[in-house]
């Protein structure tokens, strides 16, 4: 594994939750879940946290603004299926950052898909792998080769 056990894990915009309660529950990590205030799946990844008695590793907190204001040092962040959807989202990523230790690991994908795709207007934008890649390098973010396209890691 990356990250030894017990190692603190923020899951951005975890939807219903399924790595937040896997992460938290057999695996052993403290898992906070932060999405936004109101988004319709808190109250299932609620249900879920005491379906399977996760008081103690997994907390739950939300935000209202573009970018959230919290502080929750921690390990790794998980922001996946979740860039395109942000309001800020490059002030996002800069939050998730410094939420990281040095060493901390942060999982990253993109929505690639042209606009024409976004019928729905559920994808604010859209972000190439190069793109995203470059802007992390200088916000302080190595990729690592070791466990794919998608991890990076704070210098």
């Amino acid at each position: 594994a990356a990250l030894p056990t017990g190692s603190h894990i923020v899951d951005l915009g975890p939807g219903i939750g399924v790595p937040a309660v896997h992460l938290a529950g057999s695996i052993g990590y403290r898992v906070t879940a932060v999405d936004l205030a109101g988004a319709r799946t808190l109250e299932f990844l609620e249900w879920r946290k005491v379906r399977h008695r996760l008081h103690g590793t997994l907390e739950i907190r939300t935000f209202d603004t573009p970018v959230p204001q919290l502080q929750v040092p921690c390990n790794c962040v998980i922001m996946l299926s979740m860039l395109d959807h942000c309001w800020d989202a490059y002030g996002t990523l800069e939050w998730a950052i410094a939420q990281l230790e040095s060493g901390g690991l942060l999982l990253c994908d993109y929505h690639t898909a042209p606009p024409e795709v976004n019928s729905e207007g559920q994808h604010l934008d859209t972000y190439d792998q190069w793109t995203l890649v470059t802007w992390l390098r200088e916000h302080g973010m190595d990729a690592s080769p070791k466990y794919g396209d998608w991890m990076f890691i704070k210098r």
